[in-house]
């Protein structure tokens, strides 16, 4: 017997999402932070783009690399005290993190946009950007593979699983006993960047959940 546990495997809903790919935690700068700071992280990070926070956290803007160089030419004639706020565009919107591949593709293919920021409540909780998207689509099912037995490993302690993967969608197959929940196993596999659907094989009825 089989059954496909998590996510729907419609072209839709098995769709990797925000959480799958961003990248967390998130370094921000906020309005008062000063443009040369401001300019030295992303050097140092290699960003395109931080996000910026008000003193709440929440996002008030973005911040990248084309408005800081605009600012520091500007400077050059005419040095003045300049901050985040003089050169960030305005925004409180972005990815939440249930939001698909496709929307995100489609918010980065916005004129100007490097990178999007992944809210929870407001609060900037990740950043997905151009480079982080191409690597997460096109990543290779052997990793996927190798990522998924090393933490169904850890978790029962064994390799007891036969594990199988085909088009983003993983297979488990063996005995899970009452101590592995099929859910805990499911939810593992299903947080695994690339996986975008997970099938538990050859289990008794009486060990699926409800």
């Amino acid at each position: 017997m089989s059954e496909t546990i998590g996510r729907n495997t419609s072209d839709e809903e098995s769709e990797m999402r925000a959480r799958d790919i961003m990248s967390s935690p998130v370094v921000t700068v906020t309005p008062d932070t000063s443009i040369h700071e401001a300019t030295a992280v992303l050097a140092a990070r290699g960003f395109t783009s931080l996000p910026v926070v008000d003193k709440d956290k929440h996002l008030v803007g973005m911040v990248g690399e084309d408005e800081l160089m605009r600012v520091q030419a500007s400077l050059s004639d005419h040095p003045v005290a300049s901050t985040v706020e003089s050169a960030m565009r305005v925004q409180s919107a972005g990815a939440s993190l249930w939001s698909p591949a496709s929307e995100l593709a489609a918010l980065l293919a916005e004129e100007g946009a490097r990178c999007v920021p992944v809210l929870q409540d407001r609060y900037v909780v990740g950043i997905v950007t151009r480079r982080d998207l191409l690597k997460a689509l096109s990543r290779d099912e052997r990793a996927i593979l190798r990522d998924v037995r090393a933490r169904l490993s850890h978790y029962a302690g064994a390799q007891q699983w036969a594990v199988e993967i085909n088009n983003g969608t993983v297979a488990v197959e063996g005995r899970i006993s009452a101590a592995e929940d099929p859910m805990v196993v499911t939810a593992l596999v299903d947080s695994i960047p690339g996986v975008t659907a997970v099938k538990l094989l050859n289990l008794e009825s009486s060990e699926l959940p409800a």
